[in-house]
């Protein structure tokens, strides 16, 4: 539980509290437009979250946690799974299921917004980090992320798929 100090407002005294779910506003009474000991709740529409999904021979590498507006979303990509030497991190908009002709099955593809990130990071253990701007237009925003396994081994592999909604 998070709980803010803000400045008085007119000659009452509020404190805000966060528990990662809602958003508590407590104010003591002082002011004539709220009844004393008068607590508001809000609840945003929109939670950030995280969910896995793969198929076919796709090495289950990617953990990641989800992608919270003004925070720093991370994700790593474990290439020990497979030997490989690099990790090619994308994101799209559309969750897909196209398996390719060696049984690795790709995750996401372009719903029409093109792709939506695009990172590389070498192994064993890649970790990658992106600030998520606290821009609440980009609140409800789904990304598919998925990641390419490459170099010093073949053929190239395909991870599990981390499906991601951008909020609060």
């Amino acid at each position: 539980l998070l709980v803010v100090d803000v400045e008085p407002r007119a000659a009452s005294e509020q404190r805000l509290c966060w528990d990662g779910k809602r958003l508590v506003l407590g104010t003591d009474g002082r002011d004539a437009t709220v009844l004393k000991g008068d607590v508001r709740i809000f609840e945003p529409r929109t939670l950030a979250s995280v969910a896995s999904r793969n198929a076919g021979a796709n090495p289950s590498s990617l953990t990641c946690g989800a992608p919270v507006l003004g925070a720093t979303w991370q994700a790593t990509v474990d290439l020990s799974t497979t030997g490989h030497g690099l990790a090619y991190l994308v994101g799209f908009d559309t969750q897909a299921q196209l398996t390719l002709s060696g049984g690795q099955v790709l995750l996401g593809a372009d719903g029409g917004s093109g792709q939506l990130l695009r990172l590389s990071a070498a192994g064993p253990l890649a970790s990658f980090s992106v600030n998520v701007p606290a821009d609440a237009n980009l609140c409800g925003l789904p990304l598919t992320v998925q990641a390419l396994h490459l170099g010093g081994v073949r053929p190239f592999a395909l991870s599990n798929a981390r499906d991601l909604l951008v909020g609060f």
